[in-house]
């Protein structure tokens, strides 16, 4: 009996392992869309990440400030002398990680392969 259980034990762990495993993208990916409503290259980003349908994160640095520290930390990482001249071309991206001031859609794509 106690293997039985032992058993059944083992074969539901397996499920519930494989249940996990399964439910986890297989081209699990991060973006995060830093612009502005007024930017034309903020906007057509998002038109096309819709148009793919990538998932992403967006956030308007004009109207959240502490989305707008957030981007300018992670700015100072890759462009040190932005903050000197207090602009950067937006949008900034974060993409798995990584920094990216205004890339095109075709690096965004190389970067996180399909969705």
């Amino acid at each position: 009996m106690k293997m039985k259980k032992a058993t059944l034990a083992l074969l539901v762990l397996g499920f519930i392992i494989f249940g996990f495993i399964s439910a986890i993208p297989a081209g699990s990916y991060t973006i995060i869309v830093y612009g502005t409503e007024y930017c034309g290259y903020t906007r057509a980003m998002r038109h096309d990440l819709d148009g793919e349908k990538y998932l992403y994160s967006y956030y308007d640095v004009n109207k959240d400030e502490s989305k707008n520290e957030e981007m300018w930390k992670k700015v100072r990482l890759v462009c040190p002398t932005c903050e000197l001249s207090g602009s950067v071309k937006i949008p900034v991206m974060d993409l798995n990680g990584q920094v990216y001031i205004r890339p095109s859609f075709e690096e965004v794509k190389k970067i996180i392969g399909n969705p």
